[in-house]
């Protein structure tokens, strides 16, 4: 059961960057969407910090959508043991 939360939030975390990242890419400003991506994707984003252009954006999504995958999947792994029932007890 687990398992099968942790890869939910996995794709529920790369997933939802993705829409973000798409979202922002063609509806704001170019300046502003570059400013924007590094702060969401902080700290991976200094990886892919010179690029430009398709280049940044392929970049983003590919490593910012990793890191919210680990968030994603470490969150559910943590909401998961915190609901469990105390073995103490």
């Amino acid at each position: 059961m687990r398992r099968a939360a942790i890869r939910r939030g996995l794709a529920a975390g790369f997933l939802l960057h993705t829409v973000s990242v798409l979202w922002l890419w063609f509806r704001w400003d170019v300046a502003l969407r570059r400013t924007i991506l590094v702060w969401m994707d902080m700290p991976t984003s200094l990886i892919y910090l010179s690029l430009a252009g398709r280049q940044l954006l392929a970049a983003s999504l590919l490593v910012g959508g990793i890191q919210w995958a680990i968030v994603g999947a470490a969150l559910s792994y943590l909401v998961g043991r915190l609901a469990e029932p105390s073995k103490l007890a």
